[in-house]
Order: C-alpha cells, then structure tokens, then sequence
C-alpha cells in the first residue's frame, strides 16, 4: 500500500476507507458522495458518466467487492486524482475544501515517495510488427505494455526525462528513467 495509506481518512467527520485489495489510496464512490455531501452514490456515478472522457486509467476502476456472504458487487473506485477530478465537477459547498484535502493527501504521498530516480528496464518482443511479449526488470507490477506501465508510473507522480532504444533484430530494449 501507498506509504500514506493508512486504515481510514476522516474528512469534517466523514470516514474514508481506502479499498483494502488496492495498492495506494483507492476510495469509493460512496465514500466520495457523503464526503461532498451528496445523497448517494448515484450522484458520483452520473458526474463520472457526464464527464467520463476526463478521467484516466488510473483514475477510476469497476472492481468486484464482496459484501456479506458471498454477495459479490461491481463497485467504482476512485483514486485521489480521481476524487479530486469528481471535486472539480462538484457543485457542493463542501467542494472546495474536500478538492484541498485531496491535494493535501497527494502531497505528503509525493514528499514520502520521492526518494530518488527509478530506472527500469524494458524488453519487448515483435513480430509482424505487433508486441508477442514484454518483459520489465525493476518492477513489481506486470502490465500489458508500456503504454499502461507508463500511465501507471505517472499515476504515482513519475516525470520521465530519459529514454534510450536499442534494436536487435525482434528485440526492443527501453530504458526509462523517472523521477
């Protein structure tokens, strides 16, 4: 988890539980609808839906929660730039304040999380001119491609500076370099 992660927010006395089964601070929509004061969770969902080409993959996810028993749910979750995003559309009192909140959050998640440059290694197989395969070294997290490893890494604050491409044959070889 995210080094801020912690059990539950509070928010002018609104609990916020991070999702447990996520990697850094992912709250869900119900959690963001009392926090901006709204009725329900429905008032979230349409805010997203008219505005949802703003918001990117690491923004926001459906993931499958289990409730009591077996009863298993689709739920959205936001992170916290997506919760700020959803704070932008807002049109509550308490908008502007949970907006400075999130930022807050964000800021210590960066101060804490900026120790030094992160450098990976990137191997990718192609054929026929499509990618067969992909291979990262220095990462803890398997993704698709680079494209979704890129928009994760800058989900947690990476500026890429540096990059270099070797070709041999099939064989790309990226080294990117973020901090």
């Amino acid at each position: 988890m995210s080094s801020v992660a912690i059990s539950s927010f509070n928010f002018q006395g609104i609990e916020l539980v991070p999702v447990a089964s996520l990697t850094d601070v992912w709250l869900t929509s119900a959690d963001i609808a009392s926090a901006l004061r709204y009725k329900s969770a429905k008032s979230i969902t349409n805010l997203f839906n008219q505005n949802a080409e703003e918001f990117t993959i690491g923004m926001t996810q459906v993931i499958e929660s289990v409730t009591s028993g077996n009863y298993r749910k689709k739920v959205r979750v936001f992170s916290l730039r997506g919760a700020h995003l959803l704070a932008m559309f807002a049109r509550t009192q308490v908008a502007k304040e949970f907006r400075r909140w999130v930022l807050d959050i964000l800021d210590k998640e960066v101060e804490q999380n900026a120790l030094a440059p992160l450098s990976y290694q990137v191997l990718c197989r192609v054929e026929n001119g499509k990618q067969v395969k992909i291979q990262m070294f220095g990462l803890d997290k398997t993704v698709d491609d680079v494209a979704s490893w890129k928009i994760w890494m800058e989900h947690k604050g990476a500026v890429f500076f540096c990059s270099t491409i070797k070709k041999k044959e099939n064989l790309y070889g990226i080294r990117l370099i973020a901090t």
